[in-house]
Order: structure tokens, then sequence, then C-alpha cells
């Protein structure tokens, strides 16, 4: 889930800026995305009707940790405050409206990495499904 790249134009030089890897929220953002993937079936929903499903309350209290983490890690990224704010926004629609189909358009639209673009510029990027067709398999 995690992949760094160095790009060649930094010669190897390590940013100054905290790593968000490096963040205490990074593993509790990781580890909550992890929790909720399992219970989402192709098309991003939860059938809390399915066998083992959790409870909605249950994905409520994992979704927290996930927007928790987001918004503690916005901070090390400003260039992404916008996206950032609509993922939350996003995340708690999807929740509110029983973790049907997730709709992330809003989040989709403001993530603009070409707007700020630099060799060694952190993004952090949540989506709400594995592909675009929600084939795990990918």
């Amino acid at each position: 889930m995690t992949e760094i790249l160095v790009h060649d134009a930094t010669d190897g030089a390590i940013a100054t800026a905290q790593r968000v890897v490096e963040h205490p929220a990074w593993p509790v953002l990781k580890d909550a995305v992890e929790e909720i993937r399992p219970w989402q079936s192709k098309d991003g929903s939860i059938d809390f009707e399915a066998e083992g499903a959790p409870s909605p309350a249950v994905v409520e209290q994992v979704l927290d940790r996930v927007t928790g983490a987001v918004e503690e890690l916005s901070p090390l990224l400003p260039h992404d405050a916008a996206y950032h704010r609509a993922l939350v926004s996003d995340l708690r629609r999807w929740a509110a409206d029983g973790f049907r189909v997730p709709d992330f358009l809003d989040s989709l639209l403001a993530f603009q990495p070409a707007k700020n673009r630099a060799d060694g510029l952190q993004h952090l990027v949540v989506f709400a499904m594995y592909t675009q067709n929600g084939n795990p398999d990918r």
C-alpha cells in the first residue's frame, strides 16, 4: 500500500519535511483502510446483510479512524488541503448514506497534483475502491 519514489533529479537527497509514512497517524490510516477493504463489495458499498459483515456502528468507528488520520496528516501536505477536506466530507457522506456505493466525485475533482508539480512533493490520496471497476485482483 505504500510506495515511495525518489526521482532521479533529487540525486537521492532526502526532503526536509516530515515524510507522511514516518508520522504516527500513517499506520492508523493504513490499518483502518485495510480493515474496511474486505467489508466492501466490488462496487465499494458495504452489505451489512452479508455473512460475517460488521455492524454499521463498527464500520463508522473504523471510518472515524480514517478521517481522523487524514485530518492529522493533512497539515504535512498543505498543497493537498482542499483535497483532504473534500475527502473527509466524501467519507462522512458515505457513512451518512449507509455505506452504499461511494460517490467520491468531490474529492476526485479536488485532487489536482499537477497544480503543484515538484520533485519529491508528497501526496496523501485515499480512493473508495481498489480500481474504478472495483476489481480487487488488479
